[in-house]
């Protein structure tokens, strides 16, 4: 959301990705305060010296493969599906565009502002903030095959054998992360395209 701003850091002693911020102040609703950031060093002055090291990262820390196929006589029923835990993300997006100064671009014309904005009610962008790091976890379905064997089809050729298929990929994501897509490389949330659900008939013939 800044040109020039790094919202991550490396550093000996801390994780890979490891998220560099302001820690945000809340009011007594639960609500971000715009601007307001616990003074690490107690010298009354809210800059770069009170940003520090999460021990949020964009690595997850277990990532988990599941993969099964069953058979009953001529049918067979496939899955595959993955999972991460213990990652977060930088929701820049939300950070960049959940606020009413973005809504007017110096072009001359409105933008959409991000849905972040009913929660934060933040008039100008706080992209240090980490109220924008937000936990990536996810388990999703990528792949579910069903398939159907019908052996030989034909009277004068032992060898036609056909068998019919269908496939769905990307099924369904279960997450609590509230951008697009929780699966992001490095920990920062760029708002890449939602990835689509495909569904695919097959009929494969040996003859």
């Amino acid at each position: 959301g800044g040109s020039g701003a790094n919202i991550q850091i490396f550093r000996p002693g801390n994780s890979i990705n490891s998220f560099y911020t302001y820690q945000q102040v809340y009011n007594a609703a639960g609500k971000p305060v715009e601007g307001a950031y616990v003074d690490q060093n107690g010298d009354g002055i809210i800059n770069e010296k009170d940003l520090v090291v999460s021990t949020l990262s964009g690595e997850p820390r277990n990532l988990l493969g599941f993969s099964s196929t069953v058979r009953y006589k001529n049918a067979s029923l496939g899955f595959v599906a993955r999972a991460q835990t213990g990652s977060y993300n930088y929701n820049n997006p939300a950070a960049n565009l959940g606020n009413l100064r973005e809504t007017y671009n110096p072009a001359g014309y409105f933008t959409n502002v991000h849905g972040s904005y009913y929660d934060t009610r933040f008039a100008t962008r706080q992209l240090y903030s980490d109220y924008y790091l937000e936990n990536s976890s996810f388990f999703r379905l990528d792949n579910v095959n069903l398939g159907y064997d019908f052996g030989n089809i034909s009277r004068s050729n032992s060898n036609a054998n056909l068998r019919a298929s269908f496939t769905v990929q990307n099924v369904f994501l279960i997450t609590n992360y509230s951008g697009i897509d929780p699966e992001v490389a490095g920990g920062i949330d760029k708002n890449i395209y939602p990835r689509p659900r495909t569904y695919t008939v097959g009929l494969h013939l040996d003859f």
